[in-house]
């Protein structure tokens, strides 16, 4: 999978070459939640954005380590802005422990992965508090793709959707985490509440590894499902159309020896057990994370 070729500008070319390097194996590298198809989901509308002319800074609530805000950043090309909001070192105010952002731990990701740190704003802030004015002004344009990985309570999963949305830009895109983790189930009543109280302005596009894809005209909904259907995601993975929000929406996950199987069944039970919980963030943690991806993505 490669990205858009940017010929003789040494400035896009070296983003490219980076954004390649980081598809094919660098976001392995950083701590967090990103899945392969989801990765090459994101690149194909992020591609496709290009293509349509549909320009605008990238921004993310809840980055994390910046699994995918770094791949985020790499689709952009200058001028756009990328734009992170996480609590950081303001931990005492995650209230649900959902995910434990590092600065440090960002800040050199961002650098190791070749993003342009003249183009990043890095903001510790509780996304709670944040407006669609504010975004837009930090980012200074609308946003064309949007994440929302913030707190995982219903309250504010819908306040991050109703500030995403009034944020990103005519064919923008909102990536929303979670909605169908079972240990997570705010994510999909805050989602649920905003969509039926503010019917018409996202419409599905996708769920693919565990990221809930919207945008915000029914025109672009159908034309970036067409793209996404019409790509080859290669062995092991399913694709179908469903009827999701009274939209044709595409559901994208994996199939194969490993799905379903005792060693699925085995790696619920840690990721769901005490121990796991007290492992998760420690030097032990993170090296049977990374085994656990060079066995699949996870």
């Amino acid at each position: 999978m490669r990205s858009l070729d940017h010929g003789r500008d040494p400035v896009k070319r070296a983003m490219s070459e980076a954004l390649n390097r980081y598809i094919e194996s660098g976001y392995r590298k950083v701590d967090g939640w990103l899945s392969a198809m989801a990765i090459r989901s994101t690149v194909t509308l992020g591609n496709l954005q290009k293509r349509l002319g549909i320009r605008g800074a990238v921004s993310e609530i809840g980055v994390h380590h910046g699994r995918l805000f770094i791949l985020l950043h790499l689709l952009t090309e200058p001028p756009e802005i990328s734009v992170a909001w996480d609590l950081f070192e303001f931990q005492n105010e995650n209230a649900d422990g959902s995910g434990h952002g590092d600065k440090h731990r960002f800040q050199t990701n961002l650098v190791r992965h070749g993003c342009d740190l003249n183009r990043v704003k890095i903001n510790t802030v509780n996304p709670r508090t944040l407006t669609a004015d504010k975004i837009i002004a930090e980012c200074e344009s609308k946003v064309r793709i949007f994440s929302v990985d913030g707190a995982h309570s219903a309250a504010t999963t819908f306040s991050d959707l109703h500030v995403a949305a009034a944020s990103v830009c005519e064919g923008g895109l909102i990536l929303l985490d979670d909605f169908f983790n079972a240990d997570w189930p705010g994510v999909a009543e805050g989602a649920c509440r905003y969509l039926h109280q503010n019917q018409g302005s996202l419409f599905p596009v996708a769920i693919v590894g565990n990221k809930f894809i919207f945008t915000n005209t029914k025109a672009m909904a159908k034309i970036y499902v067409g793209a996404l259907y019409n790509r080859n995601y290669g062995f092991g993975c399913r694709i179908k159309k469903s009827l999701v929000f009274g939209n044709e929406t595409l559901t994208i996950s994996p199939y194969g020896a490993l799905r379903g199987s005792l060693f699925d069944q085995t790696l619920d039970c840690v990721s769901n057990s005490r121990m796991w919980e007290l492992l998760r963030y420690t030097a032990a943690g993170r090296f049977f994370k990374i085994l656990l991806r060079q066995i699949r993505d996870v």
